[in-house]
């Protein structure tokens, strides 16, 4: 056996540690992706790259007066702020929603509903606990979505103002799954000037005394949670859909050849900033113990939405 030469063994040895420092580094590189992909795991689940966020559950439609509006795709039965449960906070009462786009509709804007339409909802910029009013008179507490402005629903106890206002006795107001504890027909209030009927929540204090026993006031928090949204657009005056952008790849006059001028160029989603409030392990406890059952119950597949579509105008009879 011929002895290996000096040259030669050194050019294995600097072979060798090029291989360690490349192996090295691909083992560097592929931690360093998996991390990342950890905490954003981790991380804000809202934010999508190339999806509406709530076109995973319902629908963006036009309706008159409003524009674009959202409508989730649910059953007949379903309205807003009733699947989920109250919690009181150093901020107010807070509504906890068991629906998985309930922290941003529950939070922000406003709902309508309409009965050929049925109930949608008007995206909106303020941040609240839950936005709601509320009523409280006889021993009853009861709350309805923030209407938009120059929109009023009828009194709880007037024959159409169930559909708008959800009526618990004051006792149950931090039960799980509100929403059981609805009560169908709530009574008119006792004093006929109805000065006793309160237009504001219920403090926590009077509602330890009703409910015999002292509840916990959670700090209120929320993170920042950027979602992709339609831009909202006002339906044109006609009552009919807007008419297909048809992009023009020619060039015209003013624009540059290859850049298209602003009226044809595509509409899309753009990141929005909205916050999504922070539980406590309590809070999420609950939640998590009824948020399947509650989406079994209401949640519908979108080409299955049960809520009323609208219909065109029957046609007058003619004189």
């Amino acid at each position: 056996m011929q002895p290996i030469s000096l040259s030669r063994l050194g050019f294995g040895i600097a072979l060798l540690k090029r291989l360690q420092v490349v192996l090295f580094a691909c083992l560097f590189l592929a931690c360093v992706g998996y991390a990342n992909r950890a905490l954003a795991d981790e991380g804000d689940q809202n934010q999508t790259d190339d999806v509406n966020y709530l076109d995973q559950y319902g629908t963006w439609i036009d309706v008159q007066p409003y524009g674009t509006v959202w409508q989730p795709s649910v059953s007949p039965d379903w309205r807003p702020f009733t699947y989920g449960h109250w919690v009181p906070t150093d901020a107010g009462w807070a509504w906890v929603s068991y629906e998985p786009y309930g922290w941003m509709v529950y939070h922000y804007g406003n709902w309508d509903f309409q009965p050929e339409v049925g109930w949608f909802w008007i995206e909106g910029s303020e941040w609240s606990p839950a936005r709601v009013q509320w009523m409280h008179y006889d021993g009853y507490t009861s709350w309805a979505p923030m209407p938009p402005e120059g929109r009023e629903w009828q009194d709880p106890w007037h024959p159409e103002g169930l559909r708008f206002w959800v009526v618990i006795r004051s006792q149950d107001l931090d039960r799980d799954n509100i929403g059981h504890r609805r009560i169908g027909r709530p009574p008119v209030p006792r004093d006929v000037d109805r000065r006793d009927v309160v237009h504001e929540p219920l403090a926590v204090h009077d509602f330890e005394k009703v409910a015999g026993h002292t509840v916990t006031t959670q700090p209120l928090r929320h993170d920042p949670a950027p979602v992709y949204m339609h831009p909202v657009q006002k339906a044109p005056p006609q009552n009919r859909p807007a008419e297909p952008r048809q992009v023009d790849n020619k060039p015209q006059a003013g624009h540059p050849v290859g850049v298209q001028p602003p009226e044809n160029q595509p509409v899309v989603a753009k990141p929005v900033q909205f916050n999504k409030m922070v539980l406590p392990k309590s809070e999420e406890v609950r939640v998590k113990k009824y948020s399947p059952q509650v989406q079994k119950k209401v949640m519908v597949p979108k080409n299955k939405n049960k809520q009323p579509v609208a219909k065109p105008p029957k046609p007058q009879p003619t004189k």
